[in-house]
C-alpha cells in the first residue's frame, strides 16, 4: 500500500457499493446519520502491516510503502482496493483508486491473493489454494530493499521474517535489512 499505515493493524468495517457518479468504480458509501442505513453492502477487511519500505523513486523523491496481509471477511467488488483508498493508502499501482500514474516500475497493481479458502459448494469441504508471490512483484520488493531498507513494524524479527517468507514462498526475504524503531524512536537492528 502507499504510505505508512496508521494504525499498523486494524479492521475496516465500511459498506461498499457502486460509486454514485463514476459508475465503473466502487466506493465506501457512508451510513446515513438519520436513517442508520447505507446504500452500500457490508464489507469487512482485517489488515496487518508486515513491513514498511522507505525508498527513493526514480525521480529521487522519498516514498514509503507498506507491505500488508489482508483478510477479507466479505467479498465485495474491489474490496481491498476500495478500503485501502478510503484509508488514504491506495494499493501500489492502482490507477483507478490511487495515483493516476505509476510511481514504481510495475505494470499492474501490487496485489496478490496468496491464499484463498472457501467451502466447496457441493461437498461442503474446505478448499484452500495458495500461490507464491509472482516474480514481477518480488522484483519490486527487491528493488525497494536495494535502495533503502525495510522497517520492522510489529512483532519480533523472526515472526516477521516467517510471515514474509510465508507470503513470498521464498528465502529471498533474508536479504532485507530489518530493524525496529521502538516507542522512543531508537533503532534496533536485527
Amino acid at each position: 500500500m502507499e504510505g505508512r499505515i496508521d494504525p499498523p493493524k486494524g479492521r475496516i468495517t465500511a459498506p461498499i457499493g457502486r460509486h454514485p457518479v463514476e459508475r465503473k468504480r466502487q466506493a465506501v458509501l457512508p451510513v446515513d446519520a438519520q436513517t442508520g442505513t447505507s446504500a452500500g453492502r457490508a464489507a469487512v477487511t482485517e489488515y496487518e502491516t508486515l513491513a514498511i519500505y522507505d525508498t527513493r523513486l526514480v525521480s529521487g523523491l522519498a516514498a514509503h510503502f507498506s507491505f500488508i496481509r489482508a483478510i477479507l471477511h466479505t467479498g465485495r467488488t474491489h474490496q481491498i482496493r476500495v478500503h485501502c483508498a478510503w484509508m488514504k493508502h491506495p494499493v501500489v499501482g492502482d490507477t483507478l483508486y490511487g495515483y493516476k500514474r505509476q510511481r514504481l516500475a510495475l505494470d499492474r497493481h501490487f496485489l496478490h491473493a496468496h491464499k484463498l479458502s472457501f467451502k466447496h459448494p457441493k461437498t461442503g469441504e474446505m478448499v484452500e489454494i495458495t500461490s507464491p508471490l509472482p516474480p514481477d512483484l518480488t522484483a519490486v520488493l527487491d528493488r525497494a530493499s536495494d535502495r533503502r531498507d525495510a522497517v520492522l513494524v510489529a512483532g519480533e524479527s523472526n515472526k516477521l521474517m516467517a510471515a514474509i517468507r510465508q507470503v513470498f514462498d521464498t528465502e529471498q526475504a533474508t536479504q532485507v535489512d530489518l530493524h525496529h524503531v521502538d516507542q522512543d524512536g531508537q533503532r534496533r537492528d536485527y
